[in-house]
């Protein structure tokens, strides 16, 4: 019995002992546990061998069982060996068929009223503005000039009525530019009815020098209802250039006043002293108040524009509205200079000093927004600014042309 026990004790701490060692082996290194036999294998059991041995053995002769490390078998997956295609030249080789994409289903035919909606859109009206503008302009002079013998009869009773007619109706046009744009939010549409009636101004005053009739039917300079008629139109035009340079651009209105206002004023002092003897120098002083007014505004916005070293779109449009509002607005008293010379080509010759100042004017605009819009977003304004630019060359090339062959005019244009 005492045999036994210590033997029993022997044999789990030998196998506490096979236990820890194996805990600590990695699993790589591991051997495999025993399997137990197969039915048919023979063995001897264990307890023959304790029958055969003596009993009266020490403990210490006894050692651990030996493990029987098993090989386990591996799945082996045969692979087969695939032969080669066969070479092909390029030139034998049959063309890929190209997989047929999906069919696109047919688009119905547009009506025209969807064609008209689409072209009106958003992205497309100031197109819609800019023919229309053009009209309502082209309009108003073409309806002078055939009204000019009903307008002329009328002139004779009330010699101020039809330049009145003129205002109250370039007033309504305004004044539903300022409407659409502050009751109905209409920013594209209500800011091309308001450049259209800026545009109007310095129409309306050449209008109302030309109802008046020649120099010797009109009042004199100094007569008081002469006096009140220019008082009533520069007060109300003015108002009307304000209140849109208020709306167009969202700093220095106050440049679109003095270019369009100065040019529209100096035609007052052209229909009153020009006549047909002027000499160069005398045309060229008349020229000087609408030309003063212009420069006036349009270097104080190129200065503006030029201050940063890149130019966004507001700016942009901003700059553009003054140089294109304040170049009309300059156009109309030197075309009415031109009309009452008594040579078109002595005229024009005089004239090619002041207009080569309007030229570098342009060119340097073009130039500004070329040099200084570096976005991809607004590579339409470089193209602007490249045919602006291109432009202001060509009117300093035919100022030259004009000065020619007077060495004094080429020096003063050069």
């Amino acid at each position: 019995g005492a045999i036994d026990e210590e033997l029993r004790a022997k044999l789990f701490a030998l196998l506490r002992e096979s236990y820890e060692r194996d805990r600590d082996v990695p699993p790589s290194r591991r051997v495999e546990p025993l399997r137990p036999p197969h039915p048919n294998a023979k063995v001897r059991s264990e307890s023959a061998v304790s029958n055969e041995e003596p009993s009266a053995a020490t403990p210490k002769d006894v050692s651990p069982p030996k493990r029987i490390e098993t090989e386990v078998p591996v799945d082996a997956q045969i692979i087969e060996e695939v032969p080669a295609p066969p070479f092909v030249h390029p030139l034998d080789a049959s063309e890929p068929v190209a997989p047929r994409g999906p069919t696109r289903p047919q688009q119905r035919r547009r009506a025209f009223a969807d064609v008209l909606q689409a072209f009106m859109q958003a992205r497309n009206i100031r197109w819609g503005e800019l023919v229309s503008g053009l009209l309502i302009v082209g309009c108003s002079v073409a309806l002078v000039i055939s009204l000019r013998r009903e307008i002329d009869s009328l002139s004779e009773k009330f010699i101020y009525l039809p330049a009145l007619l003129f205002m109250l109706a370039t007033a309504a046009i305004h004044g539903a530019g300022n409407y659409t744009l502050r009751k109905w939010n209409l920013q594209a549409t209500s800011r091309g009815v308001l450049i259209i009636a800026t545009l109007l101004i310095p129409i309306n005053f050449l209008a109302a020098i030309i109802v008046t009739g020649p120099k010797s039917q009109q009042l004199p300079a100094f007569h008081p209802l002469y006096l009140a008629a220019v008082a009533i139109g520069v007060l109300a035009f003015g108002a009307m250039a304000y209140f849109a340079g208020q709306a167009l651009m969202r700093k220095g209105s106050w440049r679109l006043w003095i270019g369009v206002m100065g040019t529209s004023v100096g035609q007052l002092l052209i229909n009153r002293l020009a006549g047909q003897g002027t000499t160069a120098l005398a045309a060229s002083l008349l020229v000087s108040v609408p030309l003063v007014a212009y420069l006036i505004a349009t270097i104080s916005q190129l200065q503006v524009a030029t201050r940063r070293g890149r130019i966004g779109m507001t700016l942009a449009t901003d700059t553009l509205l003054v140089l294109g509002i304040t170049s009309f607005a300059l156009a109309t008293p030197i075309g009415l200079l031109l009309s009452k010379a008594e040579s078109l080509h002595m005229a024009l010759a005089s004239l090619s000093t002041p207009l080569s100042l309007p030229a570098v004017i342009i060119l340097a605009t073009g130039l500004a927004l070329h040099q200084r819009v570096s976005s991809s977003r607004l590579s339409a304004l470089r193209t602007v600014g490249t045919a602006l630019a291109l432009t202001g060359g060509v009117l300093m090339l035919t100022a030259v042309v004009l000065a020619w062959p007077e060495p004094p005019l080429l020096i003063t244009v050069g």
